[in-house]
């Protein structure tokens, strides 16, 4: 049908003619409908620029690489943007998931939130960048991206409402990677599990030999301790007596945990902020391969443990962790300083070795635990 025929009677043939000459050819009346819809399904690479722009999403552009991403789900996220869901959508495109902790209305800053994540973010650059960006530009334009932690979150103390137990004055954990930009607080535990051998407890000067008759006791030419040491339960057990007397001298030995590299270089070492002969608790202040163990004189394995500090080391990977005993430290190394460098450190008896693949980072503080079995 002509578009001619659709005119009123009266119409004359100039404009018979007009209406028949503009009208749309078939093939271009069936493209336009065939381009309905063109740019939202499957559109092509070199439409996802325009479409993003179109979209208002490009300053996301910087943290978020993939583009389909963009232009699929950033609509949705600008309806919601300055919302948690904005947040969580937005981390969700890095893979990652996060409890949002939104300070408390007393407090003098009480815009800030804390990212609480369910995993530890891969790496420090660019991913934290990355998490940082998406998360300001998600959230509300009054709230401050004030820190993000996994596993490793003490918190500055509030003298009018919260225990002064592990928490710093003055500050909350973490460390910044930019200036001005939010606070990190990782952690990761590693753990090694070990006999105490014969040629480690002789090089330490504390080995017993495991008595013949497990009844009859432990003599004084055994124990070959002093008597302001023994102070163990009177037990006929002598594999019991034994055990404690070992572990009792190996508790009062220093110990320091060396990182190492493929080569078997040492990264640095970090001196053990906990010793303890220890025992299975219910509700021990320590946990190693989901048991709880608390300090006991009559403790059944001794109980070591390092972590490290934010900053010690980064961009390196460990591939073995050992604990030392009885290392030398150089001259004029104060007694508080706890990460050293392999310059520091020389001797000492290497106890045990374990092999492991930790990416030293900065953001990142390692909780590295022995547990020495007599």
């Amino acid at each position: 049908m002509s578009l001619s025929s659709l005119l009123p009677s009266n119409a004359t043939p100039w404009e018979r003619a007009m209406a028949d000459a503009m009208a749309m050819p078939q093939v271009l009346h069936d493209a336009i409908g065939t381009m309905r819809g063109f740019k939202h399904d499957h559109p092509s690479p070199s439409f996802l620029l325009p479409l993003i722009i179109e979209y208002g999403l490009t300053e996301l552009t910087p943290y978020i690489a993939n583009q389909y991403t963009l232009v699929n789900e950033g609509p949705d996220w600008t309806r919601i943007r300055s919302s948690d869901g904005a947040v969580a959508l937005g981390l969700g495109w890095l893979d990652l998931s996060a409890e949002i902790e939104k300070a408390k209305p007393s407090r003098t800053f009480w815009n800030q939130i804390t990212l609480i994540f369910s995993s530890l973010p891969g790496n420090d650059d660019p991913v934290l960048e990355q998490i940082e960006g998406v998360t300001r530009l998600s959230m509300a334009m009054r709230s401050d991206l004030w820190r993000g932690v996994f596993a490793y979150d003490v918190r500055a103390a509030e003298a009018n409402g919260a225990r002064l137990d592990n928490a710093m004055l003055d500050f909350s954990s973490g460390i910044r990677v930019k200036d001005g930009g939010a606070i990190w607080s990782f952690c990761r535990t590693w753990e090694a599990d070990f006999l105490l051998s014969q040629a480690v407890g002789e090089a330490l000067d504390l080995w017993i030999d495991v008595p013949v008759d497990e009844n009859a006791g432990l003599t004084w030419a055994d124990a070959t301790i002093p008597w302001s040491e023994a102070n163990f339960p009177w037990v006929s057990d002598a594999v019991a007596q034994r055990r404690f007397v070992m572990l009792n001298q190996l508790k009062q030995l220093s110990y320091l945990v060396g990182l190492f590299d493929e080569a078997g270089e040492a990264i640095g070492y970090r001196r053990a902020r906990a010793v303890h002969p220890v025992g299975v608790a219910v509700d021990g202040a320590y946990q190693f391969n989901g048991v709880s163990l608390a300090p006991s004189e009559a403790g059944d394995r001794l109980y070591v443990e390092a972590l490290t500090a934010f900053n010690d080391a980064d961009l390196m990977t460990a591939h073995h962790i050992a604990l030392i005993a009885e290392a030398d430290i150089a001259a004029g190394v104060l007694p508080g300083r706890m990460w050293l460098t392999p310059d520091l450190v020389s001797g000492g008896v290497e106890m045990a070795r374990q092999a492991v693949e930790i990416p030293l980072r900065k953001t990142v503080r390692e909780q590295i635990k022995f547990q020495v079995r007599v």
